[in-house]
């Protein structure tokens, strides 16, 4: 009979909604929820409410609980107040926030946001529960879960581990009165020995031993004798030692026996109680029955604990037979302690009655191309049995390579010397090649031989190098880094004059230097580089960055760096083979000096004279690119700007052949509205000149374009040259911009002097593009359209001066309230129009056609595009199209005061035509003295003025007329002004 009762801040009504059941009774210390919910599915053992008595109220309207805010009471069955509690409005208990309202903490505090009462931990809700999400009471739980730890073990082989496990209810609290019990998914690997439950803690133990190296999977499973739950698996490793026996293989002997001894391996000592196994003979090839061993077998085995090792011995049979090799098994079983890598060995029985091979050697010169065969003789020391001597054979790289070239890689397998016979020859492809490099070699290699023994396996193939370096240096400059510098460092470039090619990492060369009157033999990195890498093939540059500053440009990208610092006018280089420091003298005579130069004003120098001084921006150069080398300095060099080449750069072969053409190209430039723009004219070679250098003068030259008129800078430039080895020469003119407009105009650049190549097309053209543009623009045009036939008129396409060249475009006509489709014009279209050079305007054919609508004034477009040669101003002219129509209607009759005063008025409007017209929206309008004009009827739609007939519009304020106005209106006439009648757009 109790109650619980809502009732309304602020108010003393108290509304029932809930009346407990008659025997209804809650315990002390438990909990009881009224659910105000209308799910069908409502379930009062859902495990949300814990173990808290649920009840449902009756009513479709639940609880009727608030979100604004209710007092909530508890009376008794005699309506006494035991408890109650308010929310919302001043207690600022928000009720419409996603969550209950509950005591802090549970039944003693004061009400709060369940997310913050003391252990709700977050929670929103716990209807039944604790804010904790526990239950009241002592509510029984049910099994749910198991845990296991740990989750993961290791043990040794012969120990033992201990696991625990606990059951769980579905409030994760510890269960007492199940039984626990515990599996192992691999027995061999490890056992569940014994299991002990603590009764005060609830945790049950398992002890688990080790037996053989593995994993086991742990599991533990709990039950009350109707429901069962089980653990994860925890994974227990099983560690040991690991067995293995090895092979063995001896010569058999001609008579008695030869002892085979296997030996069993632990990869560490045994564990406690040992490893155990069983080990026996088995046939391979070799058999028992065929008197080649004696059978063994043995059980029960052990290695004892802390060792690591058994031997187990078999009897080989000695013969006298010309067989194969053959072999017998021991294998290892039943092995308990350890696991097994390896658990078998092979006996192979070595037949010792055999010939014995030997393999040749081979030497011979490689030659500069194609091949050389290099035979190699497999020999036998006795005629090979019945069935023949089989074997492989194959080569191998030892300093010559397959990847390098240096041969052909060759394997054969099932090769034999036949029953009776004693060799075999194998030839081997050698390539020539020019590269400079020591003698190299290969091997050849004869393996799986049966029907015979092997006393030399492998023969070498000697490749003897024939090929000689011809390296010079073809550049120098040493004025990098200094004030005005072309480049910021010193440079040496060397040249290959022949067909070798030097790999630097075989054949080392080195750079040593020394100043006009110092000695050579520093080993400092200042005055002596050495080259170990890099490749410079046949006819190839190989540019060498030395020491350097800030000025200048940046090099080509170098095929090897070093910190020599080269004085820039005078001094002295020498290139080395090898890299041995030169004897300490200024004038070093060491034979294996491959070149040397002195240049400026040094102590000594090939030949008898010093090459010319070079500069901060000239370089000393090589003759015919570097193929010129008679030994002296004077006369084999040169000085003109730096001209640094790498591997990258063109060849230069110095056997020269055809002289190649000379051409020079024409250049098209605009020339600008300021400032300057650069024509880059280029001097090219049909082919790159091969063993010698280009040389000729070049200039420009006026053509309509003229250095007086300010078009161009002239240049002219003399002794300029394409080195050998390469194919062009750029030549750079300075064209000066203006804004006038102008014919395109033109200069020559001229070359002269040629030497070294034949003169195809000495004279490029420069033609400098006028790209200052008139202005292009379209009229606008306004033309009646008439009543009848059409009407043809042009609008005018025009430019702001005279073409300098021809200007074209395309043209078109485009609808704009006037169309093509309502008859007010014809579309015309032309492509690829042009104003001519000296021409100004383009006239454009319209055609419009007549007719008697009454209609506003309309416009069309005609639009330009694709303008070329001048600038587009105004690309669309607007063509207007005046209405000259005007409807047959008057004003036939008005009155603006009557019998009745002022407003007893009216106007009368008259059709006085053949035809019907709609006269919907049209407008009468009413001025007064001064000129202010409004609007006195607007004429209702669908209204139409008969043919000869009136509409007729009344003032409804104090008409008196006989006849009703079609219309009436109240906005009164003046007696002082006027009247008109309008379409709705207001044209009179």
């Amino acid at each position: 009979g109790w109650t619980i009762r809502t009732r309304p801040v602020g108010s003393s009504t108290e509304t029932t909604r809930f009346t407990f059941a008659a025997g209804t009774t809650l315990s002390g210390g438990n909990a009881m929820v009224v659910f105000g919910g209308s799910n069908a599915n409502f379930n009062p053992n859902d495990p949300v409410f814990g173990c808290a008595q649920v009840v449902k109220a009756t009513t479709s309207a639940g609880l009727s609980l608030t979100n604004s805010g209710l007092t909530i009471l508890i009376r008794d069955g005699a309506g006494n107040l035991i408890t109650q509690f308010s929310y919302g409005g001043s207690t600022g208990l928000d009720g419409n926030n996603g969550q209950s309202l509950t005591r802090s903490p549970d039944i003693v505090g004061a009400f709060v946001q369940h997310n913050s009462a003391a252990g709700a931990n977050g929670r929103l809700f716990s209807p039944g529960l604790k804010t904790d999400g526990t239950p009241f009471g002592n509510c029984a739980g049910h099994l749910i879960t198991v845990s296991i730890s740990p989750l993961a073990a290791t043990v040794n082989v012969g120990e033992t581990t201990q696991f625990a496990a606990q059951a769980f209810d579905e409030y994760g609290r510890a269960i007492k009165g199940v039984s626990i019990s515990f599996t192992s998914d691999n027995i061999t690997a490890a056992t569940i020995d014994s299991v002990s439950t603590n009764p005060i803690t609830v945790v049950t133990a398992a002890s688990v031993g080790g037996h053989n190296p593995g994993t086991s999977h742990i599991r533990a499973s709990a039950t009350n004798g109707t429901t069962t739950a089980n653990s994860a698996q925890s994974a227990l490793t099983v560690d040991g030692p690991s067995l293995s026996v090895n092979d063995v293989s001896l010569n058999e002997g001609n008579a008695g026996t030869t002892i085979f001894t296997f030996i069993l391996s632990l990869n560490q000592p045994a564990p406690k109680g040992g490893v155990t196994f069983n080990i026996a003979t088995q046939d391979g090839t070799a058999s028992a029955a065929g008197n080649d061993y004696q059978v063994r077998s043995l059980t029960g085995q052990t290695i004892p604990t802390g060792q690591q090792t058994y031997a187990f011995d078999v009897a080989v049979n000695g013969d006298l037979k010309i067989e194969t090799n053959e072999n017998f098994f021991v294998n290892v079983t039943n092995v308990n302690g350890a696991s097994v890598s390896r658990g078998q060995g092979v006996g192979t029985i070595l037949n010792d009655d055999i010939p014995t091979l030997s393999v040749s050697d081979v030497t011979a010169k490689e030659g500069d191309r194609g091949s050389v065969l290099f035979t190699f003789t497999v020999n036998s020391t006795l005629p090979a049995p019945e069935g023949g001597i089989i074997f492989d054979i194959a080569t191998r790289d030892n300093t010559a390579t397959v990847a390098g070239g240096d041969y052909v890689a060759q394997t054969l397998t099932g090769q034999a010397i036949p029953a009776g016979q004693q060799s075999y020859t194998f030839s081997v492809t050698v390539n020539g090649d020019t590269l400079v490099e020591p003698d190299e070699s290969f091997f050849v290699n004869i393996s799986n031989v049966s029907g015979g023994s092997v006393s030399r396996g492998q023969g070498v193939g000697a490749i003897l190098n024939d090929d000689a370096a011809k390296l010079v240096i073809s550049q120098l400059y040493g004025g990098g880094g200094n004030s005005g510098a072309a480049y910021k460092n010193d440079f040496v470039e060397i040249f290959n004059r022949d067909n070798t090619t030097v790999d630097f990492a075989v054949t080392n060369y080195s750079l040593q230097n020394a100043s006009s009157t110092s000695n050579f033999g520093s080993t400092g990195s200042a005055n002596k580089l050495d080259l170990t890498s890099g490749r410079i093939g046949p006819h190839q540059y190989f540019l060498v960055q030395l020491a350097g500053g800030t000025s200048g440009a940046d090099l080509p990208t170098p095929d090897a760096t070093g910190n020599i610092s080269m004085a820039a006018t005078s001094g002295k280089i020498a290139l080395v083979n090898g890299t041995t420091a030169l004897a300490l003298v200024t004038c070093p005579t060491d034979s294996n000096i491959a070149d040397f130069v002195g240049y400026g004003s040094p102590n000594c120098f090939e030949g008898p004279g010093p090459t010319a001084a070079p500069g901060n921006t000239n370089a000393d150069f090589r003759k015919a690119g570097g193929c010129s080398d008679t030994d002296n300095n004077a006369a084999d060099f040169f000085v003109s700007a730096p001209n640094p080449r790498n591997l990258s750069s063109p060849a230069n072969n110095c056997a020269s052949g055809t002289s190649p053409n000379l051409t020079i190209n024409d250049v098209t430039v605009t020339e600008g509205n300021s400032g300057t723009t650069t024509a880059v004219f280029t001097v090219s070679l049909s082919v790159p000149a091969q063993g010698t250098d280009v040389t000729f003068d070049i200039a420009t030259q006026d053509n309509t374009a003229t250095t007086a008129n300010n078009d161009y800078v002239g240049k002219s430039l003399t002794n300029q040259f394409i080195p050998a080895g390469q194919a062009t020469f750029t030549f750079a003119v300075t064209i000066n911009g203006d804004t006038a407009v102008e014919p395109n105009e033109t200069f020559l650049v001229n070359v002269t002097n040629v030497s070294g190549a034949i003169v195809v097309d000495a004279q490029g053209v420069g033609t400098i593009q006028n790209d200052d543009l008139p202005l292009l623009s379209v009229d606008d045009v306004s033309v009646d359209e008439g009543n009848t036939e059409t009407n043809s008129f042009s609008i005018v396409v025009r430019l702001s001066v005279p073409a300098q060249e021809p200007v074209t475009f395309d043209i078109a006509t485009q609808d704009g309230t006037a169309t093509v489709a309502e008859d007010d014009y014809l579309p015309h279209s032309l492509m690829k129009q042009t104003i001519l050079a000296g021409e100004q305007i383009y006239r454009f054919e319209l055609t419009i056609i007549g007719d008697t609508n009454v209609e506003a004034n309309e416009t069309f477009f005609v639009n330009v595009t694709n303008v070329n040669g001048a600038v587009v101003q105004k690309a669309r002219g607007t063509v207007t199209i005046p209405n000259d129509d005007f409807p047959p209607v008057v004003i036939s009759e008005f009155r603006t005061r009557g019998p009745n005063g002022p407003n007893d008025e009216f106007v009368e409007i008259y059709n006085n035509s053949d035809s019907p017209i709609n006269i919907s929206g049209w407008k009468i309008k009413g001025s007064n003295a001064a000129g202010a004009v409004a609007t006195r009827v607007t004429i209702n739609s669908s209204t139409t003025l008969p043919v000869r007939g009136h509409f007729l519009a009344t003032n409804s304020t104090s008409y008196s007329g006989s006849v009703a106005g079609d219309q009436t209106y109240t906005n009164g006439l003046t007696n002082d002004g006027g009247i008109a009648l309008t379409t709705p757009d207001d044209s009179i």
